[in-house]
C-alpha cells in the first residue's frame, strides 16, 4: 500500500523528519521538495521513479531501499547508511555522499553529475554502464566493485583504494587517479584521454588492449601490468 499521501501530509505539516522511522515504506513515484531526514530511518524504503531536490538524509539509515529511476538533485546523503541501495538508472545532480557507506550498491545505467564521494566505502558497489561527469571519488575505497562500461569524465580518484575492480572497456577523460591502489585491476580495453596514473600502484593490472592519449604515470609501480 502506497505511503505516498502519509509522507507529503507529514512533510508539509513539518519538513524536518529528523530522526524518524520510515522503514518499509513505499513512496513509488513521490515528490519531495526541502525536507530533513537526518538521523532518520528509512530501512527498505521503496523511493523508485521519485523526484527529490533540495533533501537531507546525513547520518540516516538506508539500508537497502530503492531509488531506482529518481531524479535525486542536491540531495545530502554524507554519513547515510546506504548499504545495498539501489540507484540503478537513476540520475544524481548535486548530490553529497561524502563519507557514508555505499557496500554493495547498484549504480549501474545511473547518470552522475557534480556529485561528492569523498571518502565513501563503495567496496563491491555496481557502476556498470554508468555515466559520472564532474564528481569526486577521492580517497574513498572501491575494493572489487564493478565499474565495467563506464565513462568517467572530468571525475577526480586521487588516492581511491579500488584494488581488483573491473573497470574494462571503461572510457576516462580527463580523470586524476593519482596516487590511487588498482593493484590487479581490469582495465583491458579501457580509453584513457589524459589520465594521470602518477604514483599509483598498479602491480598487476590488465592493461590489454587499452588506448592511451595524453596520460601520465610518473614514478607509479607497473610491475606485472
Amino acid at each position: 500500500m502506497s505511503n505516498v499521501e502519509e509522507i507529503i501530509s507529514l512533510v508539509l505539516e513539518e519538513p524536518k523528519q529528523d530522526g524518524g522511522d520510515f522503514s518499509g515504506f513505499d513512496l513509488k513515484g513521490v515528490s519531495l521538495n526541502g525536507a530533513s531526514f537526518a538521523f532518520a530511518t528509512l530501512i527498505d524504503t521503496n523511493m523508485e521513479d521519485a523526484e527529490l531536490l533540495d533533501i537531507n538524509f546525513p547520518q540516516a539509515s538506508l539500508n537497502k531501499a530503492t531509488f531506482k529511476n529518481a531524479k535525486i538533485k542536491n540531495v545530502d546523503f554524507s554519513s547515510a547508511n546506504l548499504e545495498e541501495v539501489t540507484f540503478e538508472e537513476a540520475s544524481l545532480s548535486g548530490c553529497n555522499f561524502k563519507n557514508a557507506n555505499l557496500t554493495g550498491c547498484d549504480f549501474s545505467q545511473a547518470k552522475l553529475d557534480d556529485c561528492n564521494f569523498h571518502g565513501t566505502n563503495l567496496n563491491h558497489s555496481n557502476f556498470y554502464s554508468s555515466t559520472i561527469d564532474n564528481s569526486n571519488f577521492s580517497f574513498s575505497r572501491m575494493l572489487y566493485a564493478f565499474l565495467k562500461q563506464v565513462i568517467m569524465n572530468k571525475c577526480k580518484f586521487n588516492g581511491v583504494n579500488a584494488r581488483g575492480s573491473d573497470m574494462s572497456f571503461s572510457k576516462m577523460i580527463e580523470v586524476d587517479m593519482k596516487g590511487s591502489t588498482l593493484k590487479y585491476a581490469d582495465l583491458n580495453s579501457c580509453t584513457f584521454n589524459d589520465v594521470n596514473f602518477s604514483n599509483s600502484n598498479l602491480i598487476g593490472v590488465d592493461f590489454k588492449d587499452a588506448q592511451c592519449e595524453g596520460v601520465q604515470g610518473e614514478e607509479a609501480n607497473l610491475e606485472g601490468s
